[in-house]
């Protein structure tokens, strides 16, 4: 049996479809494998992104109500 590892996920291929396929087709396979990694990271990153932002507006809020808040008591 044959392994490619990419960075997180391992492609087995099975003896008797390597034995068919051309190394060509092997290696675009390969890369066919890598850039659905890279996809999935890049929707990863973007939904992370996506909260970040979030996070980071919900804090902005809170500071400016609190700096409000703080120079009306003074």
């Amino acid at each position: 049996m044959q392994l490619f590892k990419s960075q997180r996920y391992f492609v087995f291929l099975n003896p008797s479809n390597v034995q068919k396929l051309k190394p060509i087709e092997v290696e675009l396979r390969r890369i066919e494998n890598i850039v659905t990694e890279i996809v999935q990271d890049m929707e990863y990153l973007k939904a992370r992104e996506q909260s970040m932002r979030n996070t980071n507006e919900s804090t902005n809020e809170r500071v400016k109500y609190f700096a409000m808040l703080t120079s009306t008591s003074f």
